[in-house]
């Protein structure tokens, strides 16, 4: 937008000083500010509680709108959807007139696209790439044409929606612009590491993901000039810390190596870390990205178990996922597994496999993220919900509109409040052995049968009689713990 010569406020809006450093205010945003369908607001109860939110977004309100816009636009995930709304509907309030957009990865998703289209307060959404969308919604906002058939757009009228089609990806990404980071108060991110992105896509298929669906199937990748250009702009301000957002940064391993190769060469000294699918990592490889300032490197293992790395068509086998962290840990990178709990397929047997796993493998990897399976609109596994036993339904019923576009699942192997139990059983273990990222599990409150977890792990013979475990874990869960 700047770079055509557009008038553009980016407000970072959660590093406002009104927010930063309020728990208050981060737990409720984040996890607890609820919306009915007629965005009202539905938790907190408490009137008080309701009081300090309004204050805050009446404070993003005035930041806004002290700008005097015509456009204003909202990226939109999952987690802020309802805060977007809102935001979205005070604005609409205070100037009718005033023409909002949504985009961002929510507005890929049906479900929630419907919710907002409901609303009545956002005028369009942007769905895929924003860059060229954006820019020819602007220009033909200016020039009063019509913008009905703009490429990439949903538009929303009177409660209902039109699609356009979809806009074709943007094949040479070194066309575009480097961020601009210049209206974000970098201040407040010492110690933090700045995005960048040097792909689009992913080469992988997996039937759980809808990366594909957002970025499309092509995997694109920007030249190693242009990345090492854009870290040399960045750092000639300050920044040296950089995290690589894409989805893998491994996807074309001769591109990885010579953008390892030019940034050794051009004596550029940062640290670095990203995404990878634990496959293709050669040991000279990795001595390579180690030179050139990456540090850590988080491996999508998502499983264990053979069978459930088919089902999931992760095309990466436990071997393959082994050596890569083998050869990680030798060259000195630290190692983050994410693993994926209570897959449908997911048998009693795969589950205390997993742990077993997670208990012998522990020194190859230097922390671990839970993921529960949840499921996602837009997937395969959406689609074919019949091929992994599952049956599912929507949980959004109008009351909260954080819910739309979840479902309420199960399979033959995981139903009823088993998913949790096994959550909650390998969050205590992966805390046991002192390698868990996060969680949102009081740990702390079930020490005792953390304890009792790893004893069993710890003491279990490899071919032990895994399904009695199991059974005698969710026996004591049971006791303990619900």
């Amino acid at each position: 937008m700047r770079e055509k010569g557009k008038e553009v406020y980016v407000l970072d809006l959660p590093a406002d000083e009104s927010f930063v450093g309020n728990t208050f205010l981060l737990e409720t945003i984040g996890k607890s500010f609820c919306l009915d369908s007629n965005l009202q607001m539905t938790r907190p109860k408490e009137k008080n509680k309701k009081e300090k939110l309004l204050n805050l977004f009446n404070t993003w309100k005035e930041l806004i709108l002290k700008t005097a816009p015509d456009v204003v636009g909202l990226t939109v995930n999952h987690k802020n959807l309802p805060s977007s709304l809102f935001l979205a509907h005070i604005l609409k309030v205070e100037d009718p007139g005033l023409f909002i957009i949504f985009g961002g990865p929510e507005c890929s998703m049906n479900e929630p696209v419907k919710v907002v289209s409901s609303t009545g307060v956002v005028d369009l959404a942007v769905y895929g790439e924003g860059e060229l969308t954006l820019l020819h919604l602007i220009e033909a906002l200016e020039q009063k044409i019509p913008i009905k058939t703009i490429e990439g757009t949903i538009l929303f009228q009177n409660g209902r929606l039109k699609r356009n089609p979809g806009r074709s990806a943007i094949t040479d990404l070194d066309v575009l612009p480097f961020p601009d980071f210049s209206d974000f108060p970098l201040d407040h991110y010492t110690g933090k590491a700045l995005p960048l992105t040097m792909s689009r896509g992913c080469v992988g298929i997996c039937a759980f993901c809808n990366e594909r669906i957002f970025w499309g199937k092509k995997y694109r990748f920007r030249s190693p000039e242009s990345v090492i250009s854009e870290i040399q702009h960045h750092t000639s301000y300050g920044m040296t810390s950089f995290k690589f957002n894409d989805s893998l940064v491994n996807g074309n391993i001769h591109l990885l190596r010579k953008l390892c190769e030019r940034l050794i060469e051009s004596n550029t000294h940062i640290d670095w870390y990203g995404n990878a699918r634990p496959e293709k990592m050669s040991l000279e490889l990795l001595e390579t990205m180690k030179e050139a300032g990456c540090h850590e490197l988080r491996y999508g293992v998502e499983s264990p178990v053979p069978h459930i790395l088919m089902e999931m068509k992760k095309g990466v086998t436990p071997h393959q996922a082994k050596t890569v962290l083998e050869n990680t840990k030798k060259v000195g990178i630290k190692s983050q597994v994410d693993l994926i709990c209570a897959f449908p397929t997911e048998t009693k047997r795969d589950f205390i496999y997993s742990l077993r796993w997670l208990y012998q493998k522990k020194d190859l990897f230097h922390n671990v993220l839970l993921n529960r399976f949840s499921l996602a609109s837009s997937t395969e596994m959406f689609q074919n919900p019949q091929l992994y036993g599952m049956t599912y339904s929507s949980l959004y019923d109008g009351s909260d509109i954080s819910h739309a576009g979840l479902y309420i699942w199960e399979s033959a192997h995981v139903h009823g409040d088993t998913g949790l139990f096994r959550y909650i059983v390998i969050t205590l273990l992966a805390s046991e052995l002192g390698k868990l990222r996060q969680s949102t599990i009081p740990v702390s409150r079930y020490e005792d049968f953390s304890h009792y977890i790893f004893k069993k792990v710890r003491d279990l013979a490899d071919e032990g009689l895994y399904e009695d475990v199991y059974d005698r874990m969710y026996e004591r869960y049971t006791d303990e713990v619900v």
